[in-house]
């Protein structure tokens, strides 16, 4: 009896083992049939796709038409709007989507894989269709959505009536769900054109009202007294009313508060550290807010900063003079003062702050006035500006004031546009013709290239290396006078600039003067003599061309039926000029200057103020 069982336990696993092995070859064999198509009985909206490669099916998947809408509106508490979805190039993808059907029944799970063959064969099998967008995009579109309607919550608060501390009830908030409306915003993307709804929940405020009750009564004494602050002959005073935000009452169950907003597939995540408290009632506690206090102590520092201020020298007589002494720059003790305005804060017995201030010494100082180097004359340079209208002329005066008196230590790369600064009405500028992508208009800062001009000559005759110079698109008479053609120097920040090193044992100091009456600009370079000299050559003109016909500029500051000439005819050039400078038997620089000009017509300004 025994051996026949052994028998029949023995055919039985004969038979599992043989049912297994052929399972597995006929699950084989259906692979390797369609090794290189999709398996039979996978559709998609409808399309059959059985039997074809994947290049097949994303031909034919591409009859496919996608109901592609540019914008949405989204619905909510009687609000509607209405938003783009341009920007996140919603597209359907026939290529992703023929690869999805194909991996269907061809997972790591044998089991799976032949259960999803048997259901595509017997029942037919649908692939969801494959979609591509700009995430970012759509982070960045949800959130601005959820900004429309969200309502955050309001917490309890103390506040002041009649003299009295009072506490105001807190109120919900309502807060889009993000993660939730980009799921909507997809699936309608997908083809369903209707509106979506905005999805809220309530979110209840941090702080109640029965969190404050126990604060009250430490609340009305803290802001019986006025807090003082005091500096110099200055007095900051906040009063009951004004001390009221600074106070906040936290939980401090945990250390720190971890808040996650979700936007899309990205999220997001801040720490807040918890005050520490100063009178604590059960897990919450009274303190200062930190944020509140530090940009009091902020604009504070605002009112009472001031910037070092460099001494600034001239030349009289030959010698190096003082003409603006240095001074020590202020800011306050902000780390002194934010512990002393916290600690009264928290103290109903307080007394005036007496403010604690910081200085920070100038670069340059009055003392330096012997140790800068500054001992002669190393160059000068000399423009006319003869023929100017007034804004030109003016911006020409104010605009070498500002470099008046600059130090450029050993070493330095000078910048002409950084040393200018900006050129604005703001900065004082005014209006004049400037020339702008190679014609001349009516714009702000008209006469500045006088003054790069200028500068670039001081410091090409100082024997000065030149790193960035850019003649003008054509040559104007201005830069002409008296001087060589093809040594103007053209600036436009922050794309073409003037610079120089200065590569002297010393600082070099830069003087400016401007004469109205003979309408000349000088601009002379004083430092260290080290021996070097400079030769300039005269300029090598060729490839002339003629200039063309006359052009007239509508002038609104000029009266009608007046015509006033801003630029003279003058043709186009190419133009060499070289310079050589030496220190005994060393050639430090040899160089060519070239410049470009084309052909420039003669220009007038042509009235339109009426009479």
């Amino acid at each position: 009896m025994k051996s026949l069982r052994k028998i029949q336990v023995k055919w039985i696993l004969y038979g599992l083992f043989l049912f297994l092995f052929l399972f597995l070859t006929v699950c084989i064999s259906y692979l390797l049939a369609y090794s290189r198509t999709i398996i039979p009985g996978v559709f998609v909206q409808g399309i059959p796709l059985g039997n074809k490669t994947v290049e097949e099916a994303t031909t034919q998947l591409e009859q496919l038409s996608l109901d592609s809408r540019t914008s949405f509106e989204f619905v909510g508490e009687g609000k509607i709007a209405t938003y783009s979805v341009e920007p996140l190039l919603f597209a359907f993808s026939p290529s992703k989507t023929a690869q999805s059907a194909y991996q269907m029944g061809r997972g790591i799970h044998l089991t799976q894989n032949v259960l999803t063959q048997w259901t595509a064969w017997w029942k037919g099998k649908e692939v969801e269709r494959v979609f591509t967008y700009d995430q970012e995009a759509l982070s960045t579109l949800v959130t601005t959505i959820s900004q429309e309607w969200n309502v955050p919550p309001h917490d309890a608060a103390f506040r002041l009536e009649g003299g009295k501390v009072v506490i105001t009830e807190g109120s919900l908030g309502k807060i889009v769900n993000e993660t939730i409306l980009a799921t909507l915003l997809l699936e309608r993307l997908k083809g369903a054109p209707s509106s979506i709804p905005i999805p809220l929940e309530m979110v209840s405020p941090r702080i109640q009202k029965t969190h404050l009750a126990p604060f009250s009564e430490n609340i009305t004494q803290l802001v019986q007294k006025s807090l003082v602050l005091v500096f110099q002959n200055k007095k900051w005073e906040l009063k009951p009313q004004d001390l009221l935000p600074f106070y906040q009452v936290e939980d401090t169950s945990a250390s720190s508060i971890q808040l996650t907003l979700s936007v899309g597939k990205r999220n997001f995540r801040a720490t807040y550290k918890k005050p520490q408290p100063s009178i604590q009632s059960s897990s919450f506690a009274l303190g200062v807010d930190e944020t509140v206090l530090q940009e009091y102590i902020d604009s504070l520092n605002t009112e009472i900063q001031k910037p070092p201020q460099d001494a600034v020298f001239q030349i009289e007589n030959d010698r190096v003079t003082v003409f603006q002494p240095s001074k020590d720059g202020i800011s306050l003790d902000r780390e002194h003062t934010y512990q002393a305005v916290q600690q009264s804060l928290l103290s109903s017995n307080r007394e005036p702050i007496t403010l604690t201030l910081l200085t920070s010494p100038p670069s340059i100082q009055t003392e330096d006035v012997n140790n800068l180097g500054i001992q002669t004359l190393l160059g000068r340079g000399v423009s006319y500006f003869r023929g100017s209208l007034a804004g030109r002329e003016f911006n020409i005066a104010h605009g070498a004031a500002k470099l008046n008196g600059i130090l450029i230590p050993p070493e330095a790369t000078f910048s002409f546009n950084e040393a200018l600064g900006d050129v604005s009405t703001q900065t004082g500028f005014q209006p004049a013709y400037v020339i702008k992508d190679g014609k001349t208009d009516w714009g702000i800062g008209g006469g500045v290239c006088q003054i790069s001009t200028t500068v670039f000559r001081a410091a090409l005759y100082s024997g000065l290396p030149v790193l960035e110079r850019h003649a003008h698109s054509y040559r104007v008479h201005y830069y002409e006078e008296g001087t060589p053609v093809g040594l103007d120097a053209s600036v436009f920040a922050p794309s073409w600039d003037l610079k120089f090193v200065n590569d002297t044992p010393g600082h070099i100091l830069i003087q400016s003067s401007v004469d109205l009456k003979t309408k000349t600009l000088v601009f002379e370079f004083y430092g260290t003599p080290d021996g070097r000299t400079t030769t300039v050559s005269n300029s090598v003109i060729t490839k002339t061309t003629p200039s063309p016909e006359p052009l007239y500029v509508d002038d609104p500051n000029l009266p009608v039926g007046q015509t006033k000439q801003l630029d003279w005819a003058v043709a186009g050039a190419d133009v060499q000029v070289k310079r050589q400078v030496a220190r005994s038997e060393q050639i430090l620089i040899d160089e060519t200057i070239f410049s470009h000009y084309v052909p420039w017509k003669a220009i007038y300004a042509r009235g339109t103020k009426p009479l």
